[in-house]
């Protein structure tokens, strides 16, 4: 179950990420195409993306600070994929929206998912030096009950 955990916190935690910096790249296009509803519009949806990033980062500080070596080897590989997807999608909405329809502006997006599947790429060269879940579990069981009742 605490693989389980790990591996859904943190892809939500990636994909948000991407999610922001397309939004970002998104309002961006649209203050360069002077689309100013757009532009308002995206830029809501990405402090609101934003709010999430950032209570999805503390919460897996805090519920499951340490990745292991099992979960690792899943959540690279295809946090890579799933980010390229997601932006891939939200450009072809960047599409949809631009008033233009012509033109490439809407592959910008592809370049924030392909940067975080490089980021992921160059982590899944950490990976042999990551601890193994029984070791993580058993860490984190001691620490539960090391604690004091009253926290």
């Amino acid at each position: 179950m605490r693989m389980l955990r790990s591996f859904f916190l943190r892809i939500a935690l990636i994909l948000s990420t991407t999610a922001l910096l397309c939004l970002l790249l998104m309002a961006a296009t649209f203050w360069i195409q002077g689309q100013y509803n757009d532009l308002v519009f995206t830029s809501v949806l990405a402090a609101l993306a934003l709010l999430w990033v950032v209570c999805n980062w503390l919460v897996v500080r805090i519920v499951d600070s340490e990745l292991s070596y099992e979960v690792a080897r899943l959540l690279l590989p295809s946090g890579m994929v799933l980010s390229v997807i997601l932006s891939w999608l939200l450009a072809e909405v960047l599409r949809d929206m631009l008033r233009s329809g012509k033109g490439i502006e809407h592959y910008v997006l592809l370049f924030a998912g392909i940067g975080v599947a490089v980021i992921l790429g160059i982590r899944c060269f950490e990976i042999r030096w990551l601890r193994a879940e029984a070791e993580v579990a058993a860490t984190e069981r001691r620490e539960r009950q090391g604690r004091p009742q009253g926290r």
